[in-house]
């Protein structure tokens, strides 16, 4: 079996894509699986000889083809879809024993996937193809008193998940396997597909050295990641201005590999020049760099947007599950619901204002051993129900195998 790992946004360090990436062809190759990974056309060289990957796809999911004020997101999907379907074309020697994933698909990549996969091949002969799904936003998950879930679109491009998903013959359908990282993800996911969306493990695994960080004398207080405006940067120098107030013995580390917002990082630059307790690293990181700043930091803020991160999983929260770090996060989250399972090695805050997210802060600080003792043993757990041990399990779990095949074990 070959397994071929797909994504268009893997073209550098930035982000989820290389990681998630690195977790899951690492596991595979590991146990000798013959791996084929895909990115884009313009990816860089260096990533793409540690990744053994590719370069292929010519249009970053991100990219907007038309900037018309009406149809232009029309225009970019249907260009989207068709140059990625395109691409897919170029590539040869599929047969049914294949599987092929593609890792957090927009609707132009899902709607090239299916086109590629009904023009190529009868179902019998299509290979297994595995998309998962996860970009926030645009979607709102609405619960009534009497328990009843309803659902609202609040951008528009949403829709053509669901106009993707009805292109997909029932014939076809068969050899396609919809998931998401997180049940409300799936939750959101089925709705726009109006198909089973299947919830599998998290990929991330730890990747920092353990410490011990009952005790440390001056924790470090983190705001790690591709910062933007969903992700409440814009907040940041107010909740930094606050716990620098109220607790002298911390250090707060403020990262973001995003240049998107310059007056809000001109700002905290402003804050690190006037108190040395502030460090900000505005720069993408290596893998073995990114290892270090996760292993520096004892308490990870994640100040975001509520309402996307309803039904959004936050790729920093499932880091800091798995390399054992105490998380404080908003309420009515995916981030929520992944301390409660994992007994709650964190705080969280009803609303991602200022001086909720500095309380909550306080609160953790205030029982830092506690938390921290929680977060190693949620570690611990990670190890052995989640990453990219259990995600490949459950992959090739549900493969559309040929009669005779095997699964390697994971």
């Amino acid at each position: 079996m070959t397994f071929v790992y797909c994504d268009a946004a893997l073209a550098n360090e930035r982000g989820h894509f290389a990681t998630v990436c690195r977790f899951i062809t690492g596991q595979l190759r590991r146990h000798g699986v013959q791996v084929l990974v895909l990115g884009h056309a313009r990816m860089n060289p260096d990533l793409a000889v540690d990744l053994g990957a590719t370069p292929f796809f010519r249009h970053h999911p991100n990219a907007v083809h038309s900037n018309d004020p009406l149809c232009g997101w029309l225009e970019t999907f249907f260009h989207a879809a068709r140059v990625t379907a395109e691409d897919l074309g170029r590539l040869g020697g599929f047969t049914a024993e294949n599987l092929l994933l593609y890792d957090h698909a927009k609707p132009a990549q899902l709607m090239a996937l299916i086109d590629w996969a009904q023009a190529r091949f009868q179902p019998a002969a299509c290979p297994t193809i595995v998309i998962t799904f996860g970009w926030p936003g645009g979607l709102d998950r609405r619960v009534s008193p009497d328990g009843t879930a309803s659902w609202a679109i609040r951008d528009p491009r949403m829709m053509l998940y669901r106009y993707a998903s009805q292109m997909l013959r029932a014939p076809h359908a068969e050899r396609f396997v919809f998931a998401a990282y997180d049940p409300d993800v799936a939750a959101a996911y089925g709705f726009l597909l109006d198909r089973k969306v299947l919830v599998f493990p998290p990929p991330n695994q730890a990747v920092c050295q353990p410490r011990e960080r009952i005790g440390v004398a001056q924790p470090t207080v983190a705001f790690l990641g591709e910062q933007r405006g969903e992700k409440g940067y814009g907040r940041l120098p107010g909740i930094v201005r606050l716990l620098l107030a109220r607790h002298a013995s911390i250090r707060i580390l403020v990262h973001n590999s995003w240049d998107g917002l310059p007056e809000v990082s001109a700002e905290l630059r402003q804050l690190a020049a006037m108190d040395p307790r502030v460090e900000c690293l505005f720069c993408t990181l290596t893998a073995e760099q990114w290892a270090g700043v996760l292993g520096r930091s004892d308490l990870i803020v994640l100040p975001y947007d509520q309402s996307v991160y309803a039904t959004a999983i936050s790729g920093i929260g499932v880091e800091a599950i798995a390399n054992g770090i105490p998380l404080a996060v908003p309420r009515h989250t995916t981030m929520e619901r992944l301390l409660a399972d994992h007994d709650m090695p964190g705080t969280v805050f009803e609303q991602s204002d200022e001086a909720q997210v500095a309380a909550a802060v306080g609160s953790l600080l205030a029982e830092y051993e506690t938390f921290a003792e929680r977060a190693r043993q949620a570690s611990l757990t990670w190890a052995t129900s989640a990453g990219a041990a259990g995600l490949m399990q459950a992959i090739l779990h549900c493969r559309k195998r040929p009669r005779g095949a095997t699964i390697p074990a994971m």
